[in-house]
């Protein structure tokens, strides 16, 4: 995949550990990184081993905590950005 372009506007169930809380901002959410749960396959050593998941204050669920896992829906915004629509820990 050359960009995020053919991935914005949809929503997708992304599950992994959180590896760093980078961001709190009581006004508008959290922003944390997820080491993603590939199962059986490789990643590239070229590829991000982890993605930022921006979760807005009105999304209600666990307290989210380093080292845990967790399921996200995630939506895939203009800029490439993912927002987090639910999330529940796994």
């Amino acid at each position: 995949m050359e960009s995020c372009n053919s991935l914005r506007g949809n929503e997708y169930s992304i599950s992994g550990e959180i590896v760093e809380n980078a961001q709190h901002d009581p006004n508008v959410g959290k922003f944390v990184f997820l080491r993603v749960d590939t199962g059986d396959q490789a990643i590239s050593p070229d590829l991000p081993q982890s993605i930022g998941i921006m979760v807005p204050n009105s999304v209600k669920g666990p307290n989210l905590e380093t080292k845990q896992n967790y399921t996200f829906v995630v939506d895939v915004k203009k800029e490439g950005s993912l927002v987090a629509s639910s999330y529940t820990a796994r």
